[in-house]
């Protein structure tokens, strides 16, 4: 049997909901009101607005519409959801496009209020920010090329002739490395270097979670491919700042009352489920695969 490990204290299951029902939809200073003084939640409703760091490129979770200029996705659904039930109205956030490397450093420096961004909850990471969720189950997978043979699982990294990609910032790199030492990794900032990369031959390999990968793949079928089984297990959070207790138990509250009543599931076919065809994995907050 798989251990499952908790993530960093919930609260009570009392303490959650009593601070779920604090919050209300009105807005500016009276929606403050309703929050515990000096919270997270008080701060945000008081000027009336959520800072939100989200990618503007991510398939299926958070991308940037090139004709409207909407942030669109399964995670852009849910940063309005907090943004509605904070200020009132799920328009009132502003979106900090942000990425693998400088997510941490948002949360740390304050430049953001949270981070909504296919953020995999790591023991490491826990020890800088905190995380709600997860909201999220993920595993890492390997793109090619259609025609392309040499990879079908994780170990076959090993030979250094192979030319993989990844992002900068990710858990990838380490991910692959247990098992393949000797793997040619080469990290970039703007994943669609690799997807780009992997279709043009400069890359052979790109590796990323499955579900944004299988959303990838999806747009160009006939040139690109996933290869083998998802060799980790994981989860997706939302990140916060470190020792936000209070937040991160309202925001926890939140994520289970959205998996209760159908929104999750709601978020999940509108955007993943409608192009993978799959059904999801519904994660259990607070608990990690």
């Amino acid at each position: 049997m798989q251990k499952r490990t908790t993530v960093k204290v919930l609260g009570s299951v009392l303490a959650i909901a009593a601070l779920l029902l604090s919050g209300c939809s009105k807005s500016g200073g009276s929606a403050a009101n309703s929050f515990p003084a000096d919270s997270t939640m008080a701060k945000i409703a008081a000027k009336g607005k959520l800072t939100v760091g989200v990618a503007f490129d991510t398939a299926l979770f958070s991308v940037k519409n090139p004709t409207t200029g909407a942030i669109e996705g399964f995670d852009a659904d849910f940063a309005r959801l907090v943004a509605e039930k904070l200020t009132g109205s799920a328009d009132n956030i502003e979106w900090v496009e942000t990425s693998g490397e400088n997510r941490m450093p948002f949360i740390e420096s304050g430049k953001v209020d949270m981070v909504i961004k296919t953020f995999t909850i790591t023991a490491e990471r826990d020890l800088r920010i905190d995380f709600a969720g997860p909201y999220y189950l993920v595993g890492q997978d390997m793109m090619v090329r259609k025609d392309y043979t040499k990879v079908t699982k994780v170990d076959d990294l090993n030979d250094p002739t192979i030319k993989v990609c990844d992002g900068t910032g990710t858990v990838t790199s380490a991910n692959i490395r247990k098992t393949s030492p000797n793997a040619n990794i080469t990290e970039v900032d703007d994943t669609n270097l690799c997807v780009e990369g992997v279709k043009d031959g400069r890359f052979d390999v790109y590796v990323d979670d499955d579900s944004y990968m299988g959303g990838v793949v999806a747009q160009a079928p006939d040139k690109i491919k996933l290869v083998g089984a998802p060799f980790t297990k994981e989860g997706l959070g939302w990140g916060l700042g470190n020792n936000d207790t209070v937040f991160k138990t309202w925001l926890n509250a939140l994520l289970q009352t959205a998996i209760d009543d159908g929104t999750w599931k709601k978020f999940y076919d509108a955007n993943i489920g409608s192009v993978l065809g799959t059904e999801p994995q519904i994660p259990t907050v607070g608990v990690l695969p």
